[in-house]
């Protein structure tokens, strides 16, 4: 969850959310532009940090779902870590390629936040399954909020079919999470 947090920070940051579109010249953003914290100008759609937040969200869900694969009880959450590494996999492809049409180097980019990795790390069993559907489904709520808010401001074609192909995957992601909570008895709002 707070991987999404600080995804939906940067890219506010980076131009990309509501509050971005209220800085001024010394901001950044004006209009249609907007200076990178880089400090390069670019266009909105040809901000390559979309591309970057996306990536390192799914390089998180692939380093989670390996976890699942590893350290979960449930045959169940065993095969939803599965499903995550396979779409996250097929997603960041997509990422990539439409990266390097933009010039765009992702190398070297992390997973989104390594603090939730590595508390996922230290569980396992019963203790492992319960946290980490609880993080996957607050986590896909925050990443279906932050694509569908980055949307209508990314005029780049690729930059939005890459954000229109992700929306269903981690929509199913989320009722996948949501079902494992039920099914384990866990509420909506379970830590």
């Amino acid at each position: 969850m707070n991987r999404i947090i600080g995804v939906a920070a940067a890219l506010a940051l980076a131009g990309w959310g509501p509050a971005a579109a209220a800085q001024d010249d010394a901001g950044g953003v004006q209009g249609s532009s907007y200076v990178e914290p880089s400090g390069s100008t670019a266009q909105p759609g040809e901000n390559p940090s979309i591309l970057t937040q996306v990536h390192q969200i799914n390089l998180a869900e692939i380093q989670e779902g390996k976890l699942a694969e590893q350290n979960a009880m449930s045959k169940k959450v065993k095969a939803y870590g599965k499903t995550l590494v396979r779409d996250h996999e097929k997603a960041d492809k997509e990422v990539q390629k439409e990266a390097k049409k933009l010039g765009v180097s992702l190398e070297g980019e992390q997973a989104a936040d390594q603090g939730e990795i590595s508390q996922l790390q230290g569980l396992t069993g019963a203790d492992f399954d319960k946290q980490f559907v609880t993080d996957e489904v607050a986590g896909h709520q925050k990443a279906i909020s932050m694509v569908k808010d980055a949307l209508p401001q990314t005029t780049n074609s690729g930059e939005k079919r890459v954000l229109d192909h992700i929306v269903p995957v981690l929509k199913k992601h989320l009722k996948m999470a949501e079902k494992l909570q039920h099914e384990m008895g866990q509420s909506a709002s379970a830590d």
